[in-house]
């Protein structure tokens, strides 16, 4: 490794530790608005110097934990201990995320992939997707019920295709993320065989801003 990424590597194991602690301190204190606040200043660390030293899956995986914390300290979500637990092994997960881009790998094997992916499918599916502010109850979401896949034309299909909508805030930039980052991520996870640029968020070019995000895919 280079020395920037060897620092990163090191103190975002720091930053996950001060994550780990402040996330058991908010079980006894969900409302700790100070411990909310810092375990989301640990993740949006730990994704910017990842987006400075180029690696995509961090920054990804990352960015929809971030998602959650930051719903979470808006108050649209609540702490219980599902999420706790939730958030645990996510920090788990970025910490095996630093052991591949410390051993110099290019990207996580199949294994720690979709190790991922369900941790995030999570994420999305039981508290970042329009949850009421109460969150779920302990005992967990109901199992999803599967619907069959309809084409245009009415009649069942079977797929085993997503379609996946990306749209970033107009800051993202500014922030330090690089949205492409999401798409090298997909496409390291499996093969994107369709993708299209969503420009209607475009302004005219005098009223341009070259520092904001105005693309989906």
């Amino acid at each position: 490794m280079d020395e920037i990424t060897t620092v990163f590597v090191t103190e975002s194991r720091e930053q996950l530790a001060a994550l780990e602690a402040a996330l058991l301190q908010l079980e006894s204190d969900p409302d700790d608005d100070d411990t909310l606040n810092a375990v989301f200043r640990s993740a949006h660390t730990i994704k910017g110097g990842a987006g400075v030293v180029e690696c995509d899956f961090i920054v990804a995986f990352t960015h929809v934990v971030e998602n959650a914390l930051d719903k979470l300290r808006n108050g649209e979500i609540k702490l219980n201990v599902d999420l706790v637990a939730l958030l645990l092994a996510c920090s788990d997960h970025i910490g095996n995320l630093l052991g591949v881009l410390e051993a110099g790998t290019p990207d996580p094997d199949a294994e720690l992939a979709a190790e991922g992916m369900a941790l995030l499918a999570r994420l999305q599916r039981d508290w970042i997707d329009d949850k009421p502010a109460g969150g779920l109850s302990r005992s967990g979401p109901p199992s999803p019920r599967e619907e069959p896949v309809q084409s245009s034309g009415g009649g069942e299909v079977e797929t085993d295709c997503w379609h996946i909508s990306l749209r970033f805030g107009p800051d993202v930039l500014r922030n330090g993320m690089d949205p492409l980052s999401f798409l090298r991520y997909l496409a390291s996870i499996g093969r994107i065989v369709r993708m299209e640029t969503i420009a209607d968020a475009m302004p005219n070019a005098d009223a341009m801003d070259p520092e904001a995000c105005y693309l989906g895919f």
